[in-house]
């Protein structure tokens, strides 16, 4: 799996997750999505937020990459910031995710995540964007 957190301006862009989902519903999430067969996964994340949100990423950074082992089945989890993209996102998917909004950090510990482990990412990819 793959996701992408674009930061500008010291926000960043967060997709909440439609109620509907069987994985995750209603909470906010990280944009992103599977990786295909034969698929390196930064270029399942271009696509997969060419998709979503309507966004080529040109500037990205690899943040993240988690071990999640299930009963049934077991991933890595390849989370990238994204700072510079061509198109302005919009939710292209409304079926995923409801909603899409920018987000400072502070607003970010408000709300219902996906993950509570966002946070560290959030810290993490603001500071990677500051840096430069």
């Amino acid at each position: 799996c793959v996701g992408g957190l674009l930061v500008r301006d010291g926000l960043a862009l967060l997709g909440l997750r439609s109620t509907a989902r069987a994985h995750y519903p209603g909470v906010w999430d990280v944009l992103g999505g599977h990786v295909l067969p034969g698929e390196r996964p930064r270029d399942a994340l271009i696509r997969e937020l060419r998709e979503e949100i309507g966004v080529t990423p040109t500037h990205m950074a690899l943040i993240s990459v988690a071990q999640h082992k299930g009963l049934v089945e077991s991933y890595e989890y390849h989370v990238y910031v994204v700072t510079g993209w061509e198109g302005t996102p919009e939710n292209l998917q409304p079926e995923e995710h409801t909603e899409i909004r920018w987000f400072a950090l502070e607003q970010c510990e408000e709300l219902r995540l996906a993950d509570p482990a966002y946070l560290d990412l959030l810290r993490h990819a603001l500071h990677v964007a500051r840096s430069g």
